[in-house]
């Protein structure tokens, strides 16, 4: 999915579980940052699984 590019990964430091993504990745053209945040988790039969997925995308100025 992200091309072998960077990305960072926050864990919750008292659940650890994952809280944001963000990354570059070389798929979108002319998209700089996309971060995911994940957050109302739900405990669905044993297992904490997120209810809520925002996602916001920083474009890239293009040079002229």
């Amino acid at each position: 999915m992200w091309g072998g590019q960077v990305r960072r990964l926050w864990v919750d430091a008292q659940t650890f579980l994952e809280s944001k993504i963000e990354g570059s990745p070389t798929w979108i053209v002319r998209c700089g940052t996309l971060r995911f945040i994940f957050r109302d988790y739900k405990n669905i039969n044993r297992f904490m699984l997120r209810d809520v997925l925002e996602t916001t995308a920083q474009r890239v100025k293009q040079a002229r």
